[in-house]
């Protein structure tokens, strides 16, 4: 199914992007938007982009949150707003005589807000009793200690320690929230992109209706460019004890050096996928089927996105006394990983995964209309969401295999275990 060319883009308004597709399903739409106000687009505390965006379904000035529930129930429906490093996210479906309401309801929470105290509390002790629980978190814990020894401080890539992320939380007044998006929310850099049955024209109109009295935002894609690059290490580990634990985490990796738009990307995805990626990858085969050591290991690629230069790790979870063992053993396959390579049967095999799962994403309206932002967020064309399964099965195996040697240094790796241990 081609999607690329039947999509439809307008301009709705200065700052704002529209993006449509006409699927086959009848009488309602899925979509999902967005625009920079995300994670680190606050230097001051980085914790106060994702509280806003926690607030903004608690009410607005004009509807509380008990009425914005009822609006909703009546029509059957759903609206959720998240947060990421760079963006706020708006997400839902609705009917599509309902979509005029659904989005004057969503303008109206962007636009204005209901930030107060009793709410505010409310969020910020569910935040600090989760982010307590991600103490004894093992992968968490683990995670973020490899992480703070990869990337120097202020680098995107890089998160806050958990008892941080509690002293920042805790600070932030309802005059943080209010400043933040009274500076930085708005139009600009807003796209929507809508999936199902819909008149694009309409709902053009509609969009120009109910966001045309808001700001554009002074936030651009420039501003959340880093310089910051990751350290060059080598050889470090450590243990991060957690006490009580029946089982441990090992995570290991270095950084890479390279964003998702790099030419050498693809190829090197495709080489930990082979690795790590799935039940039927290398380490899955012999560190969980032959050896028995874990009943979940696996390798990925991170940190890639808005020119950001990345990072892959490898994570497994293991009975304490088998720690030393596991790790003797992953480093046994990288290292054949990286001197042989991988097999041109292995290869396929994994491009024919690749790409069905690329392509079941699309069998529901909320997959496309998620590809659809996703394409633009990664400064791709959308004509990139038709040709990204002949991209993959063009890779050529010597690319693959010269990207795992280009990018895999023993000497570089840091290792972290956490957990019980002595």
């Amino acid at each position: 199914m081609q999607i690329s060319n039947k999509i439809i883009h307008s301009t709705p308004i200065n700052g704002l992007n529209f993006y449509s597709f006409n699927s086959s399903v009848k009488g309602f739409v899925s979509f999902k938007g967005s625009f920079l106000g995300g994670k680190l687009c606050n230097i001051k505390n980085k914790l106060i982009p994702e509280i806003l965006v926690e607030m903004l379904d608690k009410g607005t000035k004009n509807k509380d949150k008990f009425k914005i529930a009822s609006i909703l129930e009546n029509v059957g429906a759903k609206i959720s707003f998240t947060q990421g490093k760079y963006r706020v996210y708006f997400t839902g479906q609705c009917l599509t005589k309902d979509i005029l309401l659904i989005f004057d309801l969503i303008a109206e929470q962007l636009i204005q807000p209901l930030v107060n105290e009793k709410d505010l509390q409310s969020v910020k002790k569910r935040n600090i009793a989760e982010l307590l629980n991600l103490k004894s978190d093992t992968r968490s814990q683990g995670m973020i200690n490899f992480l703070q020894k990869l990337y120097p401080k202020n680098h995107p890539n890089r998160p806050f320690g958990i008892d941080e992320e509690i002293k920042q939380v805790e600070k932030i007044e309802t005059e943080d929230l209010i400043m933040f998006h009274n500076q930085f929310y708005g139009l600009g850099n807003m796209e929507i992109c809508m999936v199902g049955d819909l008149d694009h024209t309409k709902v053009d109109k509609n969009l120009s209706k109910v966001f045309k009295n808001w700001k554009i935002s002074p936030l651009n894609k420039e501003m959340t460019v880093s310089n910051l690059k990751s350290k060059n290490l080598s050889g470090k580990s450590s243990v991060v004890y957690i006490p009580d634990k029946s089982s441990a985490d090992l995570i290991l990796g270095h950084g890479i050096g390279i964003d998702n738009n790099h030419k050498d990307y693809l190829n090197l995805m495709v080489g930990h996928f082979i690795l790590g990626g799935n039940f039927s990858s290398r380490l899955m085969s012999t560190i969980r089927e032959k050896e028995g050591l874990t009943y979940g290991i696996q390798s990925s690629i991170s940190g890639v996105d808005n020119g950001n230069d990345g990072y892959w790790n490898i994570w497994g979870t293991f009975s304490p006394s088998d720690i030393n063992k596991a790790k003797k053993l992953i480093f046994q396959q990288l290292e054949l990983w990286s001197e042989k390579g991988v097999t041109k049967r292995e290869l396929e095999n994994k491009k024919t995964t690749i790409c069905g799962m690329y392509k079941v994403s699309f069998d529901r309206t909320l997959g496309i209309v998620s590809r659809m932002i996703d394409t633009l967020h990664k400064n791709k064309p959308l004509a990139f969401i038709d040709e990204y399964p002949n991209i993959i099965n063009d890779i050529k195996l010597s690319d693959v295999n010269n990207a795992i040697k280009k990018y895999y240094s023993r000497k570089k790796c840091i290792t972290i275990t956490s957990g019980t241990l002595k």
